[in-house]
């Protein structure tokens, strides 16, 4: 995994200077009034969407989440997944340890259980970095803890490494609620309340209830703040 953080930021090291990058460079170094100079007030630039993934990315590497608000309102994709082996902004957070970025991105509509080329979930990525705060994110905000990469490994057993952060976050992903939705069969005909179709009652919120305990949970049995 390390290896792979290495080639992103090699990546973004060649990028650095070259051609139309300069929107990728203010939002690396979180230069937000040049940004805003080009997204806002220009009458003339135009980030075309590569420019714009470019940004995001280096944003979410970098935990400018001011910067990552910016750009998404002006059509940054917080699930874009074009980049460094199909990473996305997500698990570029996650991995790093960026929970404010990290919480922004899901909060703008990314998807935490997106997947990389390697079948890896932003779950996967902050539990083998040890990031401890970053994985109780994702556990209170319902990522699917179950899912496993393309080597058969869940998110918790990516952090099988012996540091006070790793355990942490197995601790962490043990506490959560959230396990694969099973199909509910659901029948046509009323209740004996004619008013409340029986699918009312047979349909439970499995998600709402995960995210909460998650949080009620986490919040009571450890506090990282």
């Amino acid at each position: 995994m390390k290896q792979r953080f290495k080639e992103a930021d090699a990546d973004s090291n060649k990028r650095r200077g070259v051609g139309r990058q300069e929107l990728w460079e203010s939002a690396r170094v979180g230069n937000i009034e040049a940004l805003t100079d080009k997204l806002v007030r220009s009458e003339t630039y135009a980030a075309d969407p590569k420019d714009l993934s470019h940004g995001i990315h280096a944003a979410a590497a970098h935990g400018r989440d001011d910067v990552i608000d910016l750009l998404v309102r002006h059509g940054a994709d917080p699930s874009d997944n074009e980049l460094n082996q199909g990473f996305t902004p997500i698990m570029v957070a996650a991995g790093k340890g960026h929970v404010h970025a990290l919480l922004l991105l899901i909060d703008r509509g990314g998807d935490m259980n997106a997947k990389n080329d390697m079948g890896m979930t932003a779950l996967h990525l902050a539990a083998s970095a040890g990031q401890a705060h970053c994985v109780k994110a994702l556990v209170a905000e319902g990522a699917q803890a179950w899912h496993k990469d393309k080597y058969g490994r869940t998110a918790a057993m990516c952090a099988a490494v012996d540091t006070e952060q790793h355990r942490l976050c197995r601790e962490l992903i043990a506490l959560s609620h959230s396990r694969p939705k099973e199909k509910v069969k659901v029948r046509d005909e009323e209740d004996v309340d004619p008013a409340l179709p029986v699918h009312h009652h047979l349909v439970s919120s499995l998600h709402g209830e995960s995210r909460a305990g998650a949080r009620a949970t986490i919040d009571g049995a450890r506090n990282l703040a």
